[in-house]
């Protein structure tokens, strides 16, 4: 499937905006956390807002799964870095900033013949993660791009994926990414509803002088 990549812009260029847009997503987080005195921002403080506001939405939304819950907060926690939104290919050692080069780094890997199971059950996971991050904080850019449809399906199988290649690695945990895979429509909705009604607002108090 291709992507709608307009003509004129690389894959590159593209990146290099949503990284810009990444960074100012993070801003806004961080500026809300300092609006509510909590300092400094480590790791496990940022980890402690992310859950607490992806619960308020899960909550808000009717559906609660402590587990998924906890794993949307991890992935949005680890995607606050930009090198682990938008990592080295180890192919052509350009930033991977859309889905389709992740897509291709698997491919590549696997026809090559270099790819262990593991390193593959990485992959797969890296790219529903990235997939489920993409289509939530960044919807209405991957919409604007007609490729929503797109990131939603290869994200879910991704998920699917990681479970197979799990069990069969005899690791644990399978059954969350059946579950990832399952409900993945949903809480790539719960990301982009929790950018929109608090990580938003939060953002606009933070900045107004005086609040």
């Amino acid at each position: 499937m291709k992507s709608s990549i307009r003509p004129g812009r690389s894959a590159s260029s593209i990146g290099q905006g949503l990284e810009l847009h990444g960074r100012m997503r993070h801003q806004i987080v961080v500026r809300a956390m300092h609006e509510w005195k909590i300092r400094p921002v480590s790791v496990p403080e940022l980890a402690r807002f992310m859950r607490h506001h992806v619960y308020r939405s899960l909550e808000d939304l009717g559906w609660i799964h402590t587990e998924l819950a906890d794993y949307l907060a991890e992935v949005l926690v680890r995607f606050a870095k930009t090198e682990n939104l938008f990592p080295w290919s180890s192919v052509n050692r350009q930033r991977l900033a859309y889905l389709v080069d992740y897509l291709t780094e698997i491919a590549v890997q696997l026809e090559g013949g270099g790819s262990s199971l593991k390193q593959e059950r990485a992959l797969r996971q890296q790219v529903g993660d990235f997939s489920l991050f993409m289509s939530g904080i960044f919807r209405d850019f991957v919409r604007s791009k007609g490729i929503l449809d797109f990131y939603l399906e290869e994200g879910s199988q991704s998920y699917r994926r990681t479970a197979e290649l799990k069990r069969r690695l005899l690791e644990p945990g399978a059954g969350r990414f059946d579950d990832l895979a399952e409900h993945f429509d949903r809480l790539s909705g719960a990301l982009d509803y929790t950018c929109r009604v608090y990580f938003r607002s939060l953002g606009a108090k933070a900045k107004t002088p005086g609040v």
